[in-house]
């Protein structure tokens, strides 16, 4: 991953715990967050090559052989039967107002829709990014929200949620340092910049050491500890420590990650502590523990949600017994559960896949939501800022890479 070893390179980056590689089974897909960030580079090719064609938006009430069925809204419905396939270079757009207006295929990957492509499989541009898709998702179960409707249910497709062409989409970059005077930063790339002005700091402990932390307390910086509670890593100190029975499926594109079986109270649960258990001896004065929606993976274990939340609340136990704070990350089905439990959260593009309402009861109760959004995934980041301010969130904007570069919605 291009960092030396010792060095997280790269964010876990997951919604609801799971950053992993696409895979398909019993014909349905999920996607992941390497998988968007390879489609950046093809994605313009694939559609285009699709000769795609938009449904008319003056026929009101009118099935369309060619385009499809044109509702009332004046978007276009995929016909209930005889569902065109890529060969037949057709596309839908599902109740997508934004499409009246994007007048190319270009302005609509601009506009960050979704794309749904295996070779042989329709290649759609839908309203995804709008309707709550989330990677732990099948594609088949794009429930319906905000008044999306759900399109083409059941076909077998690897659904990518595409961000806009860098050229055309976000243009802040990674190494804009405009976090100066914001409530925090997230740093888990090295080089870091511990000079950031800031009151809160998160970063990958392997990145500094007792002496920065307690130099970064000096300044009034909050540091907080990023922790995997849910992973195995054959350079982490600990590696050794783990039995092989409770080391499991692989994470996605990193092959040498491994799920844990979080369930294990033998093992597992004491090794993750002795995890937070650095962070204290670090003088850490928080953890954000990354990994929090394995059960919505494969991991190689039966671990549901109801587990999950067992393990959690330990977790958050075993950190608040040290005097340790501990965030909520992702896994914002859980919120309900956990609120009461956690001292904030850290959401992943929340406002990108429209789900940031799901989290709001972190603010009702007085606790922060640190919220992220990536430069990949282009948005209106204007927008996003706005709508941060209006819920109470503090967002930042950053590179996949989580480095120290980024922006701050001020």
């Amino acid at each position: 991953m291009g960092h030396r070893r010792g060095e997280r390179a790269v964010s876990r980056r997951r919604r609801d715990g799971g950053d992993r590689g696409v895979t398909l089974r019993a014909g349905l897909c999920r996607l992941s967050s390497k998988a968007r960030r390879a489609v950046a580079m093809v994605r313009a090719a694939l559609i285009l090559q699709s000769d795609m064609v938009f449904c008319p938006h003056n026929h009101e009430g009118v099935e369309d052989e060619t385009h499809g069925i044109c509702n009332r809204g004046g978007a276009c419905r995929g016909r209930s039967g005889g569902r065109q396939r890529c060969a037949d270079r057709k596309s839908y757009l599902d109740n997508d107002a934004d499409a009246r207006a994007a007048g190319s295929v270009r302005a609509m990957l601009a506009s960050g829709r979704a794309v749904c492509d295996t070779g042989s499989r329709l290649v759609l541009l839908a309203t995804g990014a709008r309707a709550g898709i989330r990677r732990q998702q099948w594609c088949h179960t794009l429930l319906e929200r905000r008044g999306a409707r759900l399109l083409l249910p059941g076909i077998r497709c690897l659904l990518i949620v595409a961000g806009a062409i860098a050229a055309l989409g976000q243009s802040a970059t990674a190494s804009e340092n405009r976090r100066d005077g914001a409530y925090w930063d997230w740093q888990l790339t090295n080089p870091y910049d511990l000079s950031v002005r800031v009151e809160m700091l998160v970063i990958e402990p392997t990145g500094v050491t007792a002496a920065d932390v307690a130099a970064l307390k000096a300044r009034g910086v909050q540091p907080f500890c990023y922790v995997s509670i849910g992973t195995w890593e054959p350079w982490r100190d600990d590696a050794e420590s783990f039995p092989a029975s409770v080391i499991g499926a692989t994470v996605g594109d990193w092959p040498d990650e491994k799920y844990v079986d979080m369930a294990d109270r033998a093992h597992v649960w004491p090794l993750m502590k002795a995890r937070i258990d650095v962070c204290a001896a670090m003088g850490f004065v928080g953890v954000e523990p990354d990994n929090m929606g394995a059960h919505d993976n494969d991991t190689g274990f039966p671990f549901t949600s109801a587990d999950a939340v067992v393990y959690f609340r330990e977790i958050a136990a075993h950190t608040h017994g040290l005097g340790l704070k501990i965030l909520q990350k992702n896994a914002d089905e859980l919120v309900p559960q956990l609120v009461d439990t956690f001292d904030g959260m850290l959401v992943e593009e929340c406002f990108h896949y429209d789900f940031c309402e799901e989290v709001l009861p972190y603010v009702r109760a007085g606790k922060p939501v640190l919220a992220v959004e990536f430069t990949e995934n282009g948005g209106d980041w204007d927008a996003y800022c706005a709508q941060a301010k209006a819920y109470g969130f503090h967002l930042l904007l950053k590179s996949y890479e989580v480095t120290a570069g980024g922006r701050a919605c001020q």
